[in-house]
């Protein structure tokens, strides 16, 4: 009775600061609320007692959690055993397709190179321009096949990998850029169209797949960032071929490019010191959009330590995953508005909107500008962004109507 009454009344008792902190006052109250067999309770040594049923209990506990993490350990090595017998032999089947594929790659690069030769003999060489009126577009031959050498291919597929062709109302844009530009320096326009479309065809691709890459902001969102912005509205990803009419722009390839006006390329061009409104469409590459965001906050935090009113509206595939994207969506100090277009509620224009496919596309008076335009639907949502200096908030602040104005101008199209 005196032992079970002092076990009961130690863990309450008010005990020294020196001794409550100790290693054997705790070891003490913590034997206390064990319950002990009677043998025990009967020592005539009840601190001893106490400290070897509470060792016992407490090696008890740690054999029972030991043996948990052994259970678990086996389960996982298991568990990773399975996945590496599921997955390994589909890695080496992917190593062995992607080896291939890189095969093709570099017999198709080894082709593009013998054809860029052909491009720089091309570009000292006479071309010639007609005008298939049957078809209603413009066609664009080097005169002097036998001169280019270096493509071991037949005359006809010599023909078919060198002639260009551009509809009629991209030839009168085109035209117009040329004398614009490169007008007051001189200069061939069938020669430095020809040399343009060449360099394109090859980013297209024989198939015509890197169309895509060419997809633009339909007409009516960039009438609407001019109301908004001011008539300066630049385009910081373009090309002579998919940029508006009116709109200043980079592009990638400033030797072929320029005679049409463009900038250079959105990774040279000094936006910082420029500042104005552009809108940014890259293609829909993961690394190249990881690169080009960082190009941004650098350019932005640029344009407010000079206070230049700077603006990019962003139209960007709306990818949760992607990191360069995610970085953007996070620059909460830049990030002024941004909505997201279903994929089925709005469309781009065309890729291809230069080609003899669209060649019979009427417009709707005698300026080319107004055409209409070859439309065609995005493969995913699409995120509008809006991103801006300081002091372009400033100078143009971004609101609720200014977003569903755009968003209105996607939609109806």
């Amino acid at each position: 009775m005196l032992f079970e009454s002092w076990a009961t009344t130690v863990p309450q008792a008010k005990l020294p600061a020196r001794l409550d902190s100790s290693c054997c006052t705790r070891s003490i109250v913590k034997a206390a609320a064990i319950k002990l067999p009677a043998d025990v309770r009967k020592s005539s040594q009840p601190l001893q007692a106490y400290k070897d049923a509470a060792a016992t209990a407490s090696s008890d506990l740690l054999d029972d959690r030991a043996k948990q993490d052994i259970a678990a350990s086996q389960t996982l090595s298991e568990a990773r055993r399975v996945v590496e017998e599921a997955l390994v032999p589909r890695a080496k089947a992917f190593a062995v397709d992607m080896n291939a594929e890189l095969d093709d790659v570099k017999r198709a690069l080894a082709c593009r190179l013998e054809e860029q030769r052909a491009v720089h003999k091309c570009s000292s060489c006479v071309v010639s321009q007609t005008f298939n009126e049957s078809k209603n577009i413009h066609e664009f031959r080097p005169e002097n096949l036998h001169d280019l050498g270096g493509v071991n291919v037949s005359e006809q597929a010599r023909n078919q990998m060198v002639q260009h062709a551009l509809n009629t109302r991209a030839h009168d844009i085109l035209r117009r850029r040329f004398e614009v530009h490169a007008g007051s320096r001189g200069g061939d326009f069938a020669t430095a169209a020809w040399r343009m479309l060449h360099r394109m065809a090859h980013l297209y691709g024989p198939d015509g797949r890197g169309f895509n890459w060419q997809m633009g902001t339909p007409r009516a969102a960039f009438a609407a960032l001019r109301r908004d912005f001011g008539a300066n509205v630049g385009e910081a990803f373009a090309s002579p071929l998919n940029a508006q009419p009116e709109n200043s722009f980079c592009s990638a390839f400033l030797d072929t490019d320029a005679p049409f006006g463009s900038l250079g390329s959105f990774f040279e061009y000094d936006f910082a010191s420029a500042g104005g409104c552009f809108e940014c469409g890259p293609p829909y590459e993961e690394g190249l959009m990881s690169l080009m965001s960082d190009r941004l906050l650098m350019l932005l935090d640029r344009a407010d330590a000079s206070g230049t009113p700077l603006t990019f509206v962003m139209v960007l595939p709306h990818w949760p995953l992607s990191e360069g994207i995610a970085r953007l969506l996070d620059a909460s100090k830049y990030r002024t508005a941004h909505a997201i277009l279903p994929k089925r509620s709005h469309c781009y224009v065309s890729g291809d909107r230069h080609t003899a496919r669209h060649s019979q596309v009427k417009a709707k008076s005698a300026v080319p500008d107004s055409a209409d335009e070859p439309l065609a639907q995005g493969e995913c949502d699409t995120l509008l962004l809006w991103l801006q200096s300081s002091r372009g908030k400033e100078t143009h602040r971004v609101d609720a109507s200014h977003v569903n104005e755009q968003v209105h101008a996607w939609t109806t199209n």
